[in-house]
C-alpha cells in the first residue's frame, strides 16, 4: 500500500453517515477480494469473518455489507485506479523506478 498514490482516497466526508473505516483498510481488503474473485459486498463482509487473510488485512475491523458497498460506490473510479497500479507493479517485479 505504501507505493500505490492514493490521494483520491484522501476524501471529504461529512457527519453524517455510519462508521467510516480508513480509506487503506478498505483498499486492502477490496483488492484482495478482487484477486480472489470476490465481488459482492456481502460475500466480502461474510468472508472477513470467516477468512484469516481478510481479518489480517481488516486489522481487526468489521466493517459491513453497507460501508464496503458504500466506499466501493464513492471510489469506484480510485479502486480502479489502484487496482491497475497493482497490476503493473506486479508485471514490472514490484520495480517503481527507484
Amino acid at each position: 500500500m505504501e507505493h500505490l498514490e492514493l490521494k483520491s482516497f484522501e476524501p471529504v466526508y461529512g457527519d453524517e453517515g455510519g462508521a467510516l473505516y480508513c480509506p487503506a483498510l478498505m483498499l486492502k481488503v477490496w483488492l484482495y477480494a478482487y484477486a480472489v474473485g470476490i465481488t459482492s459486498a456481502r460475500r466480502l463482509e461474510q468472508r472477513i469473518r470467516e477468512d484469516l487473510g481478510l481479518r489480517y488485512l481488516a486489522g481487526g475491523a468489521k466493517p459491513d455489507n453497507w460501508a464496503l458497498s458504500a466506499f466501493r460506490r464513492r471510489h469506484a473510479r480510485g479502486l480502479n485506479e489502484v487496482f491497475t497500479q497493482v497490476l503493473e507493479m506486479a508485471l514490472h517485479g514490484g520495480d517503481d523506478g527507484e
